[in-house]
């Protein structure tokens, strides 16, 4: 995965969308169970919802920030509507739920063994949904083929952009 990185010939929504796999498929909800294991795990399910909302709050600052950098995401931003913004808090939801189950998952397992088990099948699937983005189908490969060569600036310098 982080072979990917060096990766030139990805889309910078690629890059992206595997760190945020990366981070929110796996980290986080690890995290989130070992700040606060077992049964007190439960009283940070707020917490963690607030930050949904807070995250969907950034999601128009985000996605004006990369139209800076991404022209062809300025004109789709600017035909799409609401849409896209509305797919990226699905998916911010969606991926976030799933990190809430990892959470209960690993708080759940107190053997070692079961949760190192756990653990590495967690692992294996986020590595197949990073392979996944990495290497999509021949039908998404095609719009990968139109939208790359528009992209002229490194991921460095988009992360750069995103975190002024």
């Amino acid at each position: 995965m982080f072979a990917a990185g060096l990766d030139n010939n990805l889309m910078v929504m690629q890059h992206l969308a595997m760190g945020i796999n990366a981070h929110i498929n796996f980290d986080l909800g690890i995290a989130a169970a070992q700040t606060v294991p077992g049964e007190p795990l439960g009283k940070l399910k707020n917490d963690f919802d607030l930050i949904n909302r807070l995250l969907a709050e950034q999601v128009g600052e985000v996605q004006r920030k990369l139209s800076q950098a991404l022209p062809l995401m300025a004109v789709v931003d600017r035909f799409a509507g609401r849409l896209d913004e509305n797919l990226a808090n699905f998916i911010i939801n969606i991926s976030r739920g799933a990190a809430w189950r990892i959470a209960l998952g690993c708080a759940k397992h107190s053997d070692p063994k079961r949760k190192a088990d756990y653990l590495v099948r967690l692992d294996l699937f986020n590595a197949a949904l990073s392979h996944k983005i990495q290497y999509p189908g021949w039908w998404f490969r095609r719009g990968i083929d139109v939208v790359r060569p528009t992209e002229q600036v490194s991921s460095a310098a988009i992360i750069r952009l995103l975190a002024s």
